[in-house]
């Protein structure tokens, strides 16, 4: 019952001589205190609505009337969605899965050759990684000699090098094989040259590259910080394997002995 219907009972209870006259003050008094209590009821009420609409994140409401705004979708919908070969959360590659998932790439070729004029190289430097050996070339491709061969050979036919391993910063394994002086001592400048920038690969990364009017190699130091190689795990026996295989001369019947003689 509202606070104006009491006041109007009270009152014509009153008129009808019902009730004494300090029973209808003690219930307009009551009634009186109950509109002050209502009226501070509503004006809390009124502060509270405003400091909730104050504090309120435009941004979240945003989103949450974009929320209320999208259609409902049932059980059926989301799995329909899910089931979807083009759903983009199916379709997201995660790179980090795809590293650690990745091969190991096996060395099965080392080419023998010396460095490309672009690359800067470094050269092994364990002295266990390097040797002299004889040596052969035909045509585009370099072989190697059993050491006791080479009585059987003319200097003509051979030549004597050492075989250091060299990386690229493309991570490209290779030997470097570079001439050492022949029976006589002489030695051209393209090979003191060569010999001195593996040299300098050791603990740096340099790059060689052919001056012919100088006559002899140039090499040229990287100015920037490349770090260390990341050396093959093979030892320099197995990437001799590698290297040569398919390509050593243990005999003079070899058909490429007989190719350079003109007998094959």
């Amino acid at each position: 019952m509202s606070t104006s219907h009491n006041s109007s009972v009270a009152e014509h209870a009153e008129g009808q001589g019902q009730i004494p006259a300090e029973t209808t003050t003690q219930v307009n008094r009551v009634l009186s205190h109950q509109k002050e209590s209502d009226r501070s009821a509503t004006k809390k009420t009124s502060s509270r609505t405003k400091a909730v609409a104050e504090d309120s994140d435009p941004e979240t409401a945003a989103e949450f009337e974009e929320i209320v705004k999208q259609p409902f979708k049932t059980a059926a919908d989301l799995k329909k969605a899910q089931d979807d070969p083009f759903n983009p959360e199916k379709l997201r590659l995660d790179q980090s899965v795809l590293q650690a998932q990745s091969a190991k790439r096996l060395l099965i070729t080392v080419p023998v050759r010396k460095p490309n004029k672009q690359d800067f190289v470094r050269v092994h430097p364990d002295p266990e990684y390097r040797v002299d050996v004889a040596l052969l070339d035909y045509e585009r491709d370099t072989y190697l000699l059993v050491p006791q061969l080479c009585a059987a050979l003319t200097e003509s036919e051979y030549y004597v090098a050492t075989i250091h391993v060299a990386i690229n910063r493309q991570k490209v394994v290779f030997l470097w094989p570079v001439k050492l002086p022949g029976a006589d001592g002489r030695q051209m400048e393209w090979h003191i040259s060569a010999a001195e920038a593996a040299e300098n690969a050791r603990d740096r990364w340099v790059r060689v590259t052919a001056n012919m009017s100088l006559g002899a190699y140039e090499v040229f130091e990287a100015v920037a910080d490349y770090g260390d190689p990341e050396w093959p795990t093979q030892s320099f026996w197995e990437l001799l394997k590698i290297a040569f295989k398919n390509r050593l001369i243990e005999n003079t019947d070899h058909l490429i002995i007989q190719k350079l003689r003109g007998l094959a």
